[in-house]
Order: C-alpha cells, then structure tokens, then sequence
C-alpha cells in the first residue's frame, strides 16, 4: 500500500513540475494593425518586442508609411516603458531583435523604402538592420542587399562578437556574392558598426527555393539555420515540389552542410534548437490524412529531431483535422520541450479549442510524447509568433484580434499580443 502511494506521489509531482499555467495576456495597439514578431529579455529584466504598425493613433506612437518598425520596450511588470517606430514610406517589417554584448539593441527585418529613416534601398526589399541605444535612440540603419528581393528574418551575436542576420535573397548582384536560382539561404555577418565582413550563400540545388527563418549559435560556436527548400519543377508543371523543413550548419571553420526533411509533402522549419547531443526544428507539415500519410488533417505542428550529423532521430505531428504551426520551441527543463504556435482545429490534440485561430502550447519529452497542451486566445484570431524562456517563465507573443476570452479588449485591427506562462 506504501509503494502504490509514493509512486502516485511521484506521478502527481512529476505532472505539477511540468504544468504550464497562462499568467498574463496582454494587448497593445492603436486602430491599424500592431504585430510583434520578436520578443527578448533584455539583462536588466525589460523586454523588448519587435514587429510593425500601421496605427497613426494609441499607445505606440504613428506610422510613416505603409508598415513600420515598431520597436517596444516594457518593465518588469509588462508596463510600457518607450515605443519607436522607424522606417519611410514604403513597408518596412522587423523580425527579430537582438541585445549585443555591449547592451544595445539590434533589431532586422526588410525594408521597402528608400527614405525617412532608411539611407538607401531598391525598394524591392533589403535586409535593413538597424541599431538602438537602450533609449531607443537610432544609432545607425543599414541596408544590405542587390536588384531584386532580400528579406532578413533572424539576428544574433557571433561567437566572435559580430552580428549574424539570416534570410534569403533573389539578388544576383549587389551585395551578394554567389546567388545560384530563386530564392536563397542568405546569412551575413556584420561588425558592431554594420559593416559586412562575411557572408554565406546556401542553396538546395539547382531550381531550388530556400528560405531561412531562424538562427542558433551552439556552445560550440556551430551556427545553425532553419528554414524550407522547395524543388520548383519549371518543365511541366511549374509548382513547387517536395518542399522540406531545411536545416544548414555552419562549422566554426565556416564550412557550411545543408539537410533536408520530410517525405513528399509540404515541410517547413520556423524555429530551431540544439539540446544536448540533438537538434530540434519545429515547423509545419502540409499532409493531410491518406492511406500515404500520418498527417492529422490540413497543416500540422511538425517536430523533426536530428542528431549532430543531421541524421534523422524521429519526426512527429500534432494537432488536429485543420491548420496547426509551430513557430516556437524552449527547453522546459528534465530532457521535456515546450512548442507554441496557433491552430484552426478542434479535435484530436486540441482539447480546449476557444475560437477561430488559437495560440497553441504543447509540452512534449523527449522522445516526441505529447505531455500536455494549452489553448489561448479568444473567440477571434490569436497568433504566437515568437518566445523566449526567462528562467521558469516562458514569454510568447504575436498579435490578436480578440476582444473576449483570455483577451480584454480589442483597440484596433490587429493587436500585438503578449503572454507569460509559469510553471
């Protein structure tokens, strides 16, 4: 009897250590749309978010154009401490924001302009990187980039102490230097002045587009990019084919490997970890349910784990009959990983569907066994875009336009969201 009771004791521990607990869900925005992409705890315990406006009016100040920079930094209690906007005329979108190791903010993304705050640019779209004071002051912008389209999506600090930013480019001049078809993987490293000094082009192969979403510097210096590779078949039909969850590997000699994953359906890689001796990319799986396929329905969450030698350990699906994407992954501590996202389904994985698109959080071990699962949002659409975890808290965010649920209000058309989980 004494043995039956302590390894309940043990499994009700267990779970409660691995309980994920919605602790705040927060909006911010004026009348147009307001959309973090990016969010980071800065060393003193502020966050910065990262995204665009379209709003003129509210609480985070006025666009200059189509969309903007919209750069947010809040205290510790989720307060709004200053809000930037940068950009000109045309859109100018952030995607991630990075706080160097001489504690100012960086942040990138593609700029359309080619004037206000932006020096120059094709107005096809560049890299525009662009570098803050902790005030938020403009230090200075760059872009980077050739005649066609360059889109940055990911930045982060070098084992050198550079800045490595990651996206892909269509421009075979200019700045770039080896583009092979299409789209290609574009990671440029750039000193704390925003000069280029190196730059890597990776592609899947001929007729191949490759598009690079998220960064990861390994203790070992090994940088690692997630993203897709898509064989456009431009004889017959046209179409992209076998597109795959990408994952690159540069070596600290700066030799570059390239991978891809999944079978015959659609792939994609939004975020990528390296967790001991394995990597984990998460993303989406486009593959239905057939008689071909272990799809759930629609678009799945798509976990892929490999291990150094990007050789495949396992893949797994999770959600429900519609659309679900990962775009998240954070260690959550005893070898057990926490992936967010947003869902339209309401069955299978999903037990506490509250609307049309949800946030979606699942915990999973690491053998790819779904632990639990938490929706958020309201009874609109709510997004999770981006998170990092601070601690044993987990910080998402996104943008919502639900007025009801875990949502108070509604200022506009899309606000950005933010929410903070514990344990």
């Amino acid at each position: 009897m004494k043995r039956v009771l302590l390894i309940t004791m043990i499994l009700i521990g267990a779970f409660a250590l691995s309980q994920i607990q919605l602790e705040n869900s927060l909006a911010f925005g004026g009348e147009g749309d307001d959309v973090a992409n990016d969010v980071l705890v800065l060393n003193d315990g502020t966050l910065i978010l990262v995204g665009y406006t379209t709003s003129s009016t509210g609480e985070l100040g006025s666009s200059k154009g189509e969309e903007d920079f919209l750069i947010l930094k809040l205290d510790e209690r989720l307060r709004i401490i200053w809000s930037k906007t940068y950009g000109g005329s045309g859109r100018d979108i952030a995607e991630a924001v990075l706080e160097t190791s001489d504690g100012e903010i960086v942040v990138t993304g593609l700029t359309e302009s080619s004037d206000g705050d932006v020096s120059e640019s094709d107005r096809l779209g560049d890299f525009w990187v662009i570098k803050l004071s902790s005030t938020g002051k403009l230090l200075w912008e760059k872009t980077f980039g050739g005649s066609s389209q360059d889109h940055a999506y990911d930045v982060v600090e070098s084992p050198s102490g550079n800045i490595l930013v990651a996206g892909y480019t269509r421009s075979p001049d200019g700045d770039i230097e080896g583009h092979v078809w299409g789209e290609d993987f574009w990671i440029v490293e750039i000193s704390s002045s925003g000069q280029l000094l190196k730059q890597w082009v990776i592609d899947g192969g001929n007729n191949n587009e490759d598009l690079a979403r998220k960064l990861f510097v390994t203790e070992k210096g090994d940088i690692l990019i997630t993203g897709y590779t898509a064989y456009k078949d431009v004889g017959v039909s046209c179409n992209y084919v076998n597109e795959q969850a990408a994952l690159a590997v540069i070596d600290a000699e700066g030799i570059s490997s390239y991978y891809g994953f999944g079978g015959m359906y659609l792939e994609d890689g939004y975020d990528v970890l390296a967790s001991g001796d394995k990597i984990l990319i998460v993303g989406e799986q486009d593959a239905g349910v057939s008689m071909f396929s272990g799809g759930l329905g629609g678009k799945d969450f798509y976990i892929v784990t490999v291990d150094r030698a990007g050789q495949e350990i396992w893949a797994k699906n999770y959600g429900g009959t519609f659309a679900d994407v990962a775009r998240v992954v954070q260690p959550f501590g005893n070898g057990h990983f926490l992936v967010a996202g947003h869902t339209t389904s309401q069955d299978i994985d999903i037990e506490d569907p509250l609307g049309m698109t949800d946030g979606w959080i699942i915990v999973v071990n690491e053998n790819g066994e779904l632990v639990e699962s938490l929706s958020v949002g309201g009874s609109a659409d709510d997004f999770i875009l981006s998170g990092v975890n601070y601690g044993e808290k987990y910080i998402l965010c996104g943008c919502s336009t639900s007025s009801d649920g875990d949502l108070e209000s509604n200022k506009g058309k899309k606000d950005i969201w933010l929410i903070t989980l514990g344990k």
